[in-house]
């Protein structure tokens, strides 16, 4: 039995070649396969059975949709907001419901809406909580059940942050949740699945109806009281033009929210996510079959029109593997791993430059990914241009200089001034 748990996640480039390889497995390898998630995509190519619903028919799923509604939908979608706006309103939010998450679609956006609001709610007179990732889990509860109200645990989740550094902030926040004590998250999209954390309100950024529904199932998670409340705003400066799969799907939610702008929790349910899907299909087609320079990936891993026109019987197989792998990356390749003095990490640079022992170094370089932050072309020009980064011997690996990691924000362009440490 294969488990394929949020499904939703599947890029939509390797939707037909996930379908043939499902096929592959269940068919030919008598393989069981189960596809899990809260918002079940359509796989018009896989082998199924007729009964392949686990939760029960359609009447049944909706009772259990019903009887396990925990949170309100609130969109409020009548004009777009700017990060100051948003500021404002999260701190209206923070004062009615205590703790408030927020998730985004980009990273600069998550940033600038975080610091506005921190700067708010010390305005008016909010005492910023001191993270010790350190504590354990009973010592953070106890902390946080003896927290006056004017103490905010405040934090900022992005991929800048290094996998470390992130999974502990979560596990700090969601202790002090536990506690009672009062939190505010802005975050990119990397908490809204897999993550078992519980807010009373959550604010998701107009996206893909997925992505809105699954940043739901963080809000009132562990019915802790009657209902929570998610509201769905735009945000104006979020520049989406080279985030097409982000985009695509804020279209399409935003068209289906307009269609019936009073039934937007409806829409939340299997059969709204079915229709959400039905208008996302125009984009899907284009690209679920993994368009590259020479066609697409289905064609290149089958028939291999392209080739096998001018070869005639020449060759018993068509298929391209190696250009074929050469191309296929779940997620795009474009970008350069840089390892950062969190934590270990410091540790880990400095055993790199120390150490020439190949199977030592693989050792290090394996526990490196934990401390690492993938950045792109024009970010590494820029930590270039500051002289942030700097290779490790000749191993090849990028290391970033101290100065260029906060603890608050993660990785940074611009360095900071270091603390004087006298020995």
């Amino acid at each position: 039995v294969i488990v394929f748990d949020e499904i939703q996640a599947l890029p939509p480039k390797c939707k037909v070649l996930f379908e043939r390889a499902v096929n592959f497995l269940v068919l030919n390898c008598g393989c069981t396969v189960l596809l899990c998630t809260a918002t079940q995509m359509e796989f018009a190519h896989i082998a199924m059975p007729s009964n392949n619903e686990l939760m029960g028919d359609e009447n049944e799923l909706i009772r259990l949709y019903d009887s396990l509604t925990r949170v309100r939908w609130i969109p409020e979608l009548g004009k777009s907001l700017t990060n100051e706006d948003a500021a404002h309103k999260l701190q209206n939010l923070m004062r009615s419901h205590g703790s408030v998450l927020t998730i985004v679609n980009t990273k600069a956006v998550a940033w600038d809406v975080y610091r506005r609001t921190d700067d708010l709610l010390k305005e008016q007179g909010m005492r910023p909580v001191a993270i010790d990732c350190t504590l354990d889990r009973e010592a953070i509860i106890r902390q946080s059940r003896a927290s006056a109200q004017e103490d905010v645990l405040c934090i900022y989740l992005s991929t800048l942050l290094c996998p470390k550094h992130r999974l502990a902030y979560i596990d700090f926040m969601k202790a002090w949740l536990e506690g009672g004590g009062r939190t505010l998250c802005v975050s990119t999209a990397l908490i809204e699945a897999g993550i078992n954390i519980s807010f009373p309100a959550v604010v998701r950024s107009l996206a893909g109806l997925p992505s809105i529904v699954q940043a739901g199932g963080r809000c009132n998670r562990n019915m802790e009281r009657e209902s929570g409340d998610v509201y769905i705003w735009e945000f104006k400066e979020e520049a989406l033009k080279n985030l097409a799969e982000i985009e695509t799907g804020k279209s399409c939610t935003r068209k289906l929210y307009h269609e019936k702008p009073d039934q937007f929790e409806t829409l939340c349910k299997p059969s709204g996510i079915r229709k959400y899907f039905d208008a996302e299909q125009s984009y899907i087609q284009k690209v679920e079959k993994y368009p590259c320079a020479d066609g697409n990936l289905v064609d290149l891993l089958s028939v291999n029109s392209a080739f096998a026109g001018g070869t005639k019987h020449l060759f018993p197989l068509k298929q391209a593997f190696r250009t074929a792998g050469e191309i296929f990356h779940v997620i795009d390749d474009d970008t350069h791993t840089v390892v950062v003095p969190y934590g270990e990490g410091k540790d880990i640079i400095s055993a790199l430059l120390s150490n020439s022992d190949i199977k030592q170094r693989a050792l290090l370089l394996a526990r490196a990914q934990q401390y690492s932050v993938n950045v792109y072309d024009n970010m590494l020009k820029r930590l270039e241009d500051e002289n942030a980064i700097y290779t490790i011997g000749d191993t090849g690996v990028i290391a970033l200089r101290p100065e260029y990691y906060d603890t608050e924000r993660g990785l940074c362009a611009v360095g900071r001034e270091l603390d004087l440490m006298i020995m």
